[in-house]
């Protein structure tokens, strides 16, 4: 696997290169879209927010992360596990990943949850006329993620703190500056310690905006706005229902 890596020497081996180097930062992993273009454009290289920029290429030779199956016509089905939906259920407890930016993408876990996620910080930002298979896709592991959390106990309030999602921008897929793919890209990538932290704003709209009750980004609930509003309406319109319940519902 092709790998880059952009940060001071010093953070990788010692001063003589005769040892491994002393370094403090912590890791920024992108994993690239299909095709690779992220990989080459290297958006979060340098060092920002304490966090030395990584990114991985996959091995896969039309470098789809996870495969691809020619039969499928969605280009969500993935032979060998799609990068994001294996690697955090997987590993992203073991190692202690802190938060997780999902841009134009996401599928729910394609395998077991290994330890507890609970209290990983996830965004997932989309736009408007995001490609349509997606738009079924990233509402499910959104709700996938945030079982997980109802799961573990946590409360709505605590879930909406640590879960946001936004598909504000007015665009295709990853144009996440209104304009073009890999500027977008760029953008995201720019307020990954904003967002992370929960104060990011994508063209001047707040984009942190709590799940609970707005999973479906590409409903009625598509902007900042609304989607701060929180839905505590019964399934069978009787009262006030339970997170739990309501993802049951779904």
């Amino acid at each position: 696997m092709r790998f880059k890596v952009s940060a001071p020497a010093s953070e990788l081996v010692a001063a003589n290169a005769a040892g491994a180097g002393t370094g403090t930062l912590g890791i920024n992993v992108l994993f690239h879209g299909d095709g690779g273009q992220s990989f080459f454009d290297f958006p979060n290289q340098g060092v920002n927010n304490g966090l030395m920029g990584v990114a991985l290429l996959s091995p896969d030779p039309q470098l789809r992360w996870g495969g691809f199956d020619p039969q499928d016509q969605t280009g969500l089905v993935r032979p060998d596990g799609v990068a994001h939906s294996f690697m955090l259920p997987a590993f992203g407890a073991s190692l202690g990943v802190p938060g997780a930016v999902l841009g134009c993408g996401g599928l729910e876990p394609q395998v077991a949850v290994q330890g507890d996620l609970s209290n990983v910080r996830f965004h997932w930002q989309s736009t408007t006329d995001e490609l349509p298979d997606l738009q079924t896709s990233i509402p499910q592991a959104i709700a996938a993620y945030e079982q997980l959390a109802v799961d573990a106990g946590l409360s709505d309030a605590q879930i909406g703190q640590l879960q946001t999602a936004d598909a504000s921008p007015i665009g295709g897929h990853c144009e996440f500056d209104e304009k073009d793919f890999v500027s977008g890209v760029q953008l995201l990538t720019d307020n990954y310690g904003t967002i992370i932290n929960g104060n990011a704003a994508l063209n001047g709209v707040t984009v942190t905006n709590d799940v609970v009750g707005n999973e479906d980004l590409f409903g009625t609930a598509a902007n900042g706005a609304q989607l701060n509003n929180v839905n505590t309406k019964s399934v069978s319109g009787s009262g006030a229902v339970s997170t739990k319940e309501r993802l049951a519902a779904k």
